[in-house]
């Protein structure tokens, strides 16, 4: 855990859908390759003002390369992102943003639409004004918005718990995994029927 007033530092590789891996996958940069990488409260002050605002405030963080849309939500605002990551300030429910970022659905638009973007391997390259022109639904009832809260939160959980499992432990624990991505996947497809 980072020391008060730390920032988390993470890129495209250690974000993957609802969690960040940070302290669990390494994050490579150029020839380095950290476990835990912070920007210390110290060396704060060698960035810029800006910078250090946005990553001292509640955001989406979206992985620029990437096989499919991978968002993670920075409740707390600790999170300072590296240059490979974009950045969602959320102007709506950041729960429902999360849903549809990470839903099979939007990755599928995501692909369909921006194909040329395309590169090697089969990665997405995911830029910021593609992001502005996704259709995010509006008006969307608050039992929903509360729901996909809920089962957002559960998966967080979930997820993080998976690394602690093993065994048959580790296979329940995956299918209630499956079990919340369905149900949100659901909600989402829901939002976008007519």
């Amino acid at each position: 855990t980072p020391n008060n007033g730390d920032l988390i530092v993470v890129n495209s590789g250690t974000i993957d859908p609802y969690v960040l891996h940070w302290g669990v996958k390494r994050m490579r940069y150029i020839k380095t390759s950290k476990l835990h990488p912070v920007l210390t409260a110290k060396s704060q002050g060698l960035y810029a003002d800006r910078r250090i605002a946005q990553a001292k405030t509640p955001k989406i963080l979206i992985a620029n390369m990437t096989k499919r849309l991978e968002a993670v939500y920075d409740e707390k605002g600790v999170i300072l992102a590296a240059k490979s990551v974009s950045i969602l300030f959320p102007n709506c429910n950041p729960w429902l943003l999360l849903a549809v970022l990470n839903s099979e659905f939007m990755s599928k638009h995501y692909e369909e639409r921006f194909h040329g973007r395309k590169l090697a391997g089969g990665y997405l390259q995911v830029a910021p004004a593609a992001l502005r022109q996704l259709p995010i639904p509006t008006g969307v009832a608050t039992q929903i918005l509360v729901r996909l809260e809920k089962v957002g939160r559960q998966l967080i959980s979930a997820k993080a718990d998976l690394q602690s499992r093993s065994g048959h432990a580790h296979t329940l624990a995956r299918r209630t995994i499956l079990g919340l991505e369905a149900a949100i996947e659901s909600d989402v497809i829901g939002l976008y029927s007519p």
